[in-house]
Protein backbone atom coordinates (compact mmCIF):
# COMPACT_ATOMS: atom_id res chain seq x y z
CA UNK A 1 0.00 0.00 0.00
CA UNK A 2 2.97 2.34 0.60
CA UNK A 3 3.87 2.06 -3.08
CA UNK A 4 0.32 3.02 -4.07
CA UNK A 5 0.40 6.07 -1.79
CA UNK A 6 3.74 7.20 -3.22
CA UNK A 7 2.65 6.58 -6.82
CA UNK A 8 -0.57 8.57 -6.33
CA UNK A 9 1.52 11.50 -5.11
CA UNK A 10 4.18 11.00 -7.82
CA UNK A 11 6.87 10.47 -5.17
CA UNK A 12 9.43 7.78 -4.53
CA UNK A 13 8.61 5.44 -1.64
CA UNK A 14 9.96 6.64 1.72
CA UNK A 15 9.54 5.57 5.32
CA UNK A 16 6.78 8.17 5.60
CA UNK A 17 4.77 6.27 2.98
CA UNK A 18 5.28 3.11 5.05
CA UNK A 19 4.00 4.94 8.12
CA UNK A 20 1.02 6.34 6.18
CA UNK A 21 0.21 2.82 4.93
CA UNK A 22 0.24 1.56 8.53
CA UNK A 23 -2.15 4.36 9.54
CA UNK A 24 -4.45 3.65 6.58
CA UNK A 25 -4.65 -0.03 7.45
CA UNK A 26 -6.48 -2.01 10.08
CA UNK A 27 -5.19 -3.39 13.33
CA UNK A 28 -3.54 -2.34 16.55
CA UNK A 29 -0.70 -0.36 14.91
CA UNK A 30 -3.23 1.74 12.97
CA UNK A 31 -5.27 2.19 16.17
CA UNK A 32 -2.20 3.50 18.03
CA UNK A 33 -1.59 6.09 15.31
CA UNK A 34 -5.24 7.10 15.00
CA UNK A 35 -5.46 7.52 18.80
CA UNK A 36 -2.87 10.26 18.33
CA UNK A 37 -4.84 11.79 15.42
CA UNK A 38 -2.25 10.54 12.96
CA UNK A 39 -4.11 9.37 9.90
CA UNK A 40 -2.66 8.92 6.42
CA UNK A 41 -3.16 12.57 5.38
CA UNK A 42 -1.82 14.06 8.63
CA UNK A 43 1.33 11.95 8.37
CA UNK A 44 1.94 12.84 4.74
CA UNK A 45 1.47 16.56 5.43
CA UNK A 46 3.86 16.49 8.42
CA UNK A 47 6.61 14.93 6.36
CA UNK A 48 6.98 17.21 3.38
CA UNK A 49 10.48 18.38 4.22
CA UNK A 50 12.03 15.11 5.43
CA UNK A 51 14.03 12.55 3.48
CA UNK A 52 15.35 9.19 4.57
CA UNK A 53 19.08 9.04 5.23
CA UNK A 54 21.48 6.27 4.33
CA UNK A 55 21.44 3.56 1.68
CA UNK A 56 18.27 1.51 1.09
CA UNK A 57 16.17 2.91 3.95
CA UNK A 58 13.11 0.80 3.07
CA UNK A 59 15.11 -2.43 3.02
CA UNK A 60 16.77 -1.47 6.29
CA UNK A 61 13.38 -0.83 7.94
CA UNK A 62 11.86 -4.06 6.65
CA UNK A 63 14.87 -6.02 7.94
CA UNK A 64 14.52 -4.28 11.31
CA UNK A 65 10.80 -5.18 11.41
CA UNK A 66 11.68 -8.84 10.76
CA UNK A 67 14.23 -8.65 13.59
CA UNK A 68 11.65 -7.16 15.98
CA UNK A 69 9.20 -9.92 15.04
CA UNK A 70 11.66 -12.64 16.06
CA UNK A 71 11.38 -11.42 19.67
CA UNK A 72 7.56 -11.24 19.64
CA UNK A 73 5.02 -14.01 20.27
CA UNK A 74 4.04 -13.85 16.59
CA UNK A 75 7.23 -14.40 14.54
CA UNK A 76 5.66 -13.06 11.33
CA UNK A 77 6.48 -9.37 10.84
CA UNK A 78 3.45 -7.12 10.65
CA UNK A 79 2.47 -3.47 10.85
CA UNK A 80 3.19 -3.31 14.57
CA UNK A 81 6.75 -4.59 14.05
CA UNK A 82 7.28 -2.11 11.22
CA UNK A 83 6.00 0.72 13.42
CA UNK A 84 8.51 -0.26 16.11
CA UNK A 85 11.31 -0.33 13.52
CA UNK A 86 10.29 3.14 12.28
CA UNK A 87 10.25 4.50 15.82
CA UNK A 88 13.72 3.11 16.53
CA UNK A 89 15.40 4.40 13.35
CA UNK A 90 16.29 8.06 13.86
CA UNK A 91 17.59 8.35 10.30
CA UNK A 92 14.12 7.52 8.93
CA UNK A 93 12.06 10.43 7.63
CA UNK A 94 9.01 8.93 9.36
CA UNK A 95 10.76 9.13 12.73
CA UNK A 96 11.70 12.78 12.23
CA UNK A 97 8.25 13.72 10.92
CA UNK A 98 6.62 12.22 14.03
CA UNK A 99 8.97 14.27 16.20
CA UNK A 100 8.16 17.37 14.17
CA UNK A 101 4.41 16.67 14.62
CA UNK A 102 4.91 16.69 18.41
CA UNK A 103 4.24 13.00 18.97
CA UNK A 104 5.54 11.55 22.24
CA UNK A 105 7.63 8.81 20.67
CA UNK A 106 8.40 7.13 24.00
CA UNK A 107 4.69 6.65 24.75
CA UNK A 108 3.95 5.49 21.21
CA UNK A 109 6.87 3.05 21.34
CA UNK A 110 5.78 1.75 24.77
CA UNK A 111 2.23 1.16 23.55
CA UNK A 112 3.44 -0.59 20.41
CA UNK A 113 5.89 -2.73 22.39
CA UNK A 114 3.19 -3.81 24.86
CA UNK A 115 0.95 -4.88 22.00
CA UNK A 116 3.75 -6.62 20.10
CA UNK A 117 4.85 -8.59 23.16
CA UNK A 118 1.30 -9.48 24.11
CA UNK A 119 1.49 -7.57 27.41
CA UNK A 120 -1.81 -5.91 26.57
CA UNK A 121 -4.43 -7.24 24.19
CA UNK A 122 -5.34 -5.51 20.98
CA UNK A 123 -8.70 -3.79 20.94
CA UNK A 124 -11.73 -5.82 20.02
CA UNK A 125 -13.66 -4.65 17.00
CA UNK A 126 -16.45 -2.20 17.76
CA UNK A 127 -19.82 -3.77 18.44
CA UNK A 128 -22.40 -3.63 15.69
CA UNK A 129 -25.34 -1.32 16.33
CA UNK A 130 -27.80 -4.19 16.95
CA UNK A 131 -25.51 -5.84 19.52
CA UNK A 132 -24.77 -2.47 21.17
CA UNK A 133 -28.52 -1.70 21.48
CA UNK A 134 -29.10 -5.13 22.98
CA UNK A 135 -26.42 -4.54 25.58
CA UNK A 136 -27.70 -1.05 26.46
CA UNK A 137 -31.30 -2.16 27.08
CA UNK A 138 -32.10 -3.82 30.40
CA UNK A 139 -32.52 -7.53 30.00
CA UNK A 140 -36.03 -8.98 30.06
CA UNK A 141 -34.68 -12.41 30.95
CA UNK A 142 -33.89 -13.44 34.50
CA UNK A 143 -30.33 -12.63 35.36
CA UNK A 144 -27.86 -15.49 35.43
CA UNK A 145 -25.77 -13.64 37.97
CA UNK A 146 -25.80 -14.87 41.54
CA UNK A 147 -27.51 -12.60 44.04
CA UNK A 148 -25.22 -10.05 45.72
CA UNK A 149 -23.57 -11.24 48.91
CA UNK A 150 -25.27 -10.14 52.10
CA UNK A 151 -23.25 -9.35 55.19
CA UNK A 152 -23.35 -12.32 57.50
CA UNK A 153 -24.14 -12.13 61.17
CA UNK A 154 -21.15 -12.65 63.42
CA UNK A 155 -20.97 -16.15 64.82
CA UNK A 156 -18.96 -15.08 67.83
CA UNK A 157 -20.06 -13.10 70.87
CA UNK A 158 -20.14 -9.32 70.49
CA UNK A 159 -17.55 -8.99 73.25
CA UNK A 160 -14.92 -9.91 70.66
CA UNK A 161 -15.72 -6.95 68.38
CA UNK A 162 -12.30 -5.97 66.96
CA UNK A 163 -10.95 -8.10 64.11
CA UNK A 164 -12.50 -10.16 61.37
CA UNK A 165 -15.09 -12.81 62.01
CA UNK A 166 -14.44 -16.10 60.26
CA UNK A 167 -16.89 -19.01 60.42
CA UNK A 168 -15.20 -22.38 60.90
Amino acid sequence: HAQDIAAARKERVTSVHLLAAIAAGEGSAADLLRDRRLDEEALLKASRSFDDEGPDPIGRLLAAARQVATRAPSPEPGALHLLLALLADRSAAAHRSLLHAGVDLAKLRAGAMQLALGVIAARRPALGSARRAEMEQPSQRPSSRPPPLQPSKPSTPSSMQPGVTVSL
